[in-house]
């Protein structure tokens, strides 16, 4: 799935997003030009825009599920014990907290985390974007996509 460069002024308070596209070029002290690559791939929770800075935190990745089958169950209190052994490690050696981004540098180059055990099935998109696919299905005289855009247009929860 191609994913495109939006702008941080699309999402809301709590998505998890990621970069997907370098920074504006930042030019050093020397006069090189450099585009930060930092996060990208990486899962931020998005918390605001304030004082022209992007604020975000580090999200823990998803972890691949633990699969079993029926006949061997794990313990309840086992499991419980394992995931809260993980989570607290996690939070002792994952450098997680407040990041603060300038939003001139930072504005534009993100896009909503794709967790890749999970693949693009969990991408929920907005009436906008699917607005926009509409518009360009029609431009390019798919109907009956534009048909199955209109419908989830129709039963689009906000």
């Amino acid at each position: 799935m191609k994913q495109n460069g939006k702008n941080i002024n699309q999402f809301k308070t709590g998505n998890i997003i990621t970069r997907i596209e370098p920074s504006k070029p930042i030019q050093m002290p020397n006069g090189d030009l450099i585009k930060d690559r930092k996060f990208i791939g990486e899962p931020l929770k998005f918390l605001s825009i304030t004082n022209g800075c992007v604020n975000v935190e580090k999200s823990i990745k998803k972890k691949k599920p633990i699969k079993h089958d029926d006949k061997k169950l794990l313990d309840e209190e086992l499991v419980f014990a394992v995931e809260m052994a993980t989570k607290l490690l996690e939070e002792m050696f994952t450098n997680s907290g407040l990041i603060i981004l300038p939003l001139d540098v930072y504005e534009n180059g993100w896009s909503l985390y794709i967790d890749p055990y999970m693949g693009a099935k969990d991408i929920v998109e907005t009436k906008e974007e699917l607005n926009d696919k509409l518009e360009k299905a029609i431009e390019d005289e798919n109907y009956k996509l534009a048909k199955q855009i209109k419908e989830k247009i129709i039963n689009f929860k906000k």
